[in-house]
This record gives structure tokens, C-alpha cells and sequence, in this order.
């Protein structure tokens, strides 16, 4: 008899910062999608807590362990942004597909498996839930963000030959192999669109799938976009700066720009060794009293037995 094949491994994964208030819920909503409609893929969920002043890593691991979740906890000491965020992500995950959400859940869990059918059935390296696609939609956005979102992503889909319509959002599900080559990630929705940039020069495929972005409910998000900060500013200028690297990437022949094989994630790495987590399918993991401190921008890690600081009291300083 030949040996059984198991079912191939998948990873849910989401960057986490300031989320306290409702990150158990988070997490429980996308356990239950995952359990009750890609049963097929063995499921971890990777959380990458990105220096919360609040209680989100305590949250986070309580609820794993309080809810059997199969959870993988990471924390950067201090908030590096979504890039450092992501290169923690796609170095830790162990799946065959790695889909990436946002932890407030604007795109709701559903987008999940429509996302992990398209990545199945196109082959592709990176598929996109995007809003501005044929199909997609948004709901009480508001109109400041959405006005500057839909003109820098019409911009920067012009500029690769309009093979996608949104090159911002984060909610995307990739080929772990490829995921696992990309290159160290920094910035914010800058990083997005780094990723779609390294796609394209590797001359694989990015898809999309209509989406719907819903704000509704989401207030405290709502006064944080209020006021137009210099960081925002910043960001905006570094997304449009990348438009001309888009256009000279997606434009060139093949004949002029050949295939470019994916490097092995050690590579990658450069020697430096890899972050430990929290794994709470790890018996030894569950209960430990331990803080786990993470230099993104080098990836050494401390992981040490230590009291767990009070759970309203902030972690470290940023």
C-alpha cells in the first residue's frame, strides 16, 4: 500500500497592532470560516503583534490558549510598519498557502476561501482581493481615503498596463514557495505593492477576485484617518514613486528580462537565525509564562521565561 497523503498545509496570517478590543473575536470568526469552509488545508494561524501599546498580545495568546486555536504568536519589539510585518510573517509561515488578512476584518472572512479557490484553480503566486475590480465594491469608507486610495491605485495600475486594479490592500493569498523568496519588506501599503513588483519581475502571474471593503462599525478607525499625518504624507509619496518601477518592470519583454527563479527563503535570511514564536500546539508552549521580543529589522529574537506583564499595562516601549 502507498503511504497516505495528508492534507497540505495552509497559513492564515495577520499583522496586529493596537487591536485589543476585539482580537479574540478575530480570531474566533476566522477559525470558524477556515473549520467550516477550507477543511481540506491543516490550518495555523500566524499573528504578528507589531509593538501594540495595548494588550494585544496578551489577547492573543489568551485566546489561543483559552480556544485550542492552532496559533503562532509573534512580537516586534517596537512598531517597525506592515513591510517588517509581513517579511515576519512570510519567513514563519509554514504553509503550502499563506493568505494575509487585516485584523479589523473590513474585508470579511468569506473573502478566505474565495481567495485560497482562485489561488488553487489559476496557479498563480499572489491573488488579490481588490475592491476596485470589475465586481468590487466599498462601503462607508470615508471619503478622504477613499478618494486618495482609488486615485493612487488607478495611477498605479496604469502604470503596470492595468493588470490589476487594487495594488495596495493587504487582504491576498500567495504560494507559500514564493512568499517564503520575497526579499526583506519595509515601509507601509508601500510593502503591498513591493510584493506585486517581485511577482512581475519573476514573471509569474498576479489575479485578482472582486472584494468588498466595509467600514461599517469601524469608528475608532474612522477618527484615526481623520487628521492627515506627515507619516501618511510620506507613504503617499512613496506609493507614487513607485509607479515608474511598476511600468519598467511589467513592460519589459520577456525576451529582455528572462525568468527569475526563486531563491531559497536561507538565502534570504543571510544566515541570520530564525525567530522563535509562541506555538500553542506546542504542549511545552501552553501556559508558559514567556515574552517574546522580535528585532525585525535584523530578525535576531530573545525568548525568555519571564513574569507576563500586567495584562493593561504596555508591553514595551515603541
Amino acid at each position: 500500500m502507498g503511504a497516505t497523503v495528508g492534507p497540505r498545509r495552509a497559513s492564515l496570517a495577520l499583522p496586529v497592532f493596537n487591536e485589543g478590543p476585539r482580537i479574540r473575536a478575530t480570531l474566533i470568526e476566522l477559525y470558524e470560516h477556515l473549520r467550516e469552509n477550507v477543511s481540506r488545508y491543516e490550518w495555523e494561524i500566524v499573528v504578528v503583534d507589531d509593538g501594540s501599546h495595548d494588550d494585544s498580545l496578551a489577547a492573543v495568546v489568551e485566546a489561543g490558549e483559552q480556544l485550542g486555536l492552532p496559533l503562532r504568536v509573534l512580537a516586534h519589539e517596537g512598531n517597525h510598519g506592515l513591510g517588517s510585518a509581513l517579511s515576519s510573517i512570510f519567513r514563519e509561515a509554514r504553509g503550502d498557502v499563506i493568505v494575509t488578512v487585516d485584523a479589523d476584518l473590513t474585508y470579511s472572512v468569506d473573502h478566505v476561501a474565495r481567495l485560497v479557490e482562485a489561488l488553487e484553480s489559476t496557479g498563480a503566486a499572489v491573488v488579490v482581493a481588490s475592491p476596485y475590480a470589475p465586481g468590487g465594491t466599498t462601503r462607508s469608507v470615508p471619503r478622504g481615503l477613499e478618494v486618495r486610495s482609488r486615485l493612487a491605485n488607478r495611477y498605479l495600475a496604469a502604470m503596470t498596463g492595468n493588470r490589476v486594479a487594487t495594488l495596495t490592500g493587504i487582504v491576498r493569498a500567495f504560494d507559500g514557495e514564493f512568499a517564503r523568496s520575497l526579499p526583506p519588506l519595509r515601509g507601509g501599503a508601500n510593502a503591498n505593492i513591493a510584493v506585486l513588483h517581485e511577482a512581475w519581475r519573476q514573471r509569474l502571474d498576479v489575479v485578482e477576485i472582486p472584494a468588498e471593503l466595509n467600514w461599517t462599525g469601524q469608528e475608532y478607525r474612522r477618527a484615526r484617518h481623520a487628521m492627515i499625518s506627515m507619516k501618511s504624507v510620506r507613504e503617499s509619496l512613496s506609493v507614487l514613486s513607485q509607479g515608474a518601477h511598476l511600468r519598467h518592470v511589467t513592460r519589459r519583454s520577456p525576451a529582455v528580462l528572462p525568468v527569475q527563479r526563486a531563491m531559497p527563503a536561507a538565502t534570504l535570511m543571510d544566515d541570520s537565525p530564525s525567530a522563535p514564536v509562541i506555538d500553542l500546539r506546542d504542549p511545552s508552549s501552553r501556559g508558559a509564562r514567556r515574552s517574546l521580543l522580535v528585532d525585525s529589522d535584523d530578525a535576531a529574537a530573545v525568548l525568555s521565561d519571564q513574569p507576563e506583564p500586567p495584562r493593561h499595562a504596555e508591553r514595551h516601549d515603541a
